[in-house]
């Protein structure tokens, strides 16, 4: 008689669990965000946990780990173009800790460098430059050695 019954919800879950992962598994593959991870009860299973946490620390030793101006400067040059630094108006890292709107803001001397750059309603001929590339300490991407899954 039980091939008569309708399957039990318990018969039904791992079946839909499957699926799931599976869609979740192909449009992981589409980005780095961390969607569709698996639980255990109220909590991410071990894995993703494990990868979160690598990840975050990662993230905060990126954000103390110092800028080798010096060396950015010269592989930009090493492209033909021209290069400016300047700075923000926070006056070190734990300023721009602190506030970080000092570091979205150009310091005084690093307007007067951009000055003569500057696109005005009043410039005549067209800028010499097309495009600009902003580059920041801290926060920069490491290669991943391997993710669990």
């Amino acid at each position: 008689m039980t091939g008569d019954r309708p399957a039990a919800p318990c018969d039904v879950e791992p079946q839909r669990a499957a699926e799931d992962d599976g869609l979740w598994a192909d449009l992981r593959r589409l980005t780095a965000a961390r969607i569709g991870l698996r639980r255990t009860g109220a909590s991410l299973a071990t894995g993703p946990l494990l990868d979160f946490r690598l990840a975050h620390a990662r993230a905060r030793d990126a954000v103390h780990e110092p800028l080798d101006e010096a060396r950015l400067l010269a592989e930009l040059a090493e492209l033909g173009r021209p290069v400016l630094a300047v700075a923000s108006a926070a006056e070190d890292r734990q300023n721009y800790l602190l506030r970080p709107d000092l570091g979205r803001r150009l310091a005084p001397p690093a307007q007067a460098t951009l000055a003569p750059s500057a696109i005005t309603s009043t410039t005549s001929c067209p800028p010499a430059y097309g495009a600009s590339v902003a580059c920041a300490g801290g926060a920069r991407r490491r290669p991943r050695s391997g993710r669990s899954r």
